[in-house]
């Protein structure tokens, strides 16, 4: 997938969405692999749209994409279940 979109949007940073399952085995490897290969992309990840194989698991691979500036669709801060370590402000870069 990194080739073809390469191929299709040469010297672009495209914006690519992401969600599936498996968030802490496929989304993560996938969104890992698409960060590599375009580092100046606008990634995000729709957690509502993804499930893991443990809610533990799960938002360990969504916190690991976060420290890699991907970005991440989650539930309302007011929902029952949200994803407190993920509230946090993007990492500022210096």
């Amino acid at each position: 997938v990194p080739r073809i979109l390469a191929e299709k949007y040469p010297g672009e940073a495209p914006e690519l969405e992401i969600l599936g399952l498996c968030t802490d085995i496929c989304v993560i490897s996938n969104a890992l692999i698409l960060r590599a290969a375009f580092p100046n992309a606008k990634i995000t990840v729709d957690a509502r749209c993804c499930a893991g194989v443990s809610e533990e698991t799960h938002l360990a691979a969504l916190a690991a994409m976060k420290c890699c500036q991907i970005d991440l669709l989650i539930l309302r801060k007011d929902a029952p279940l949200v994803y407190p370590i993920l509230m946090t402000q993007p990492v500022q870069e210096h």
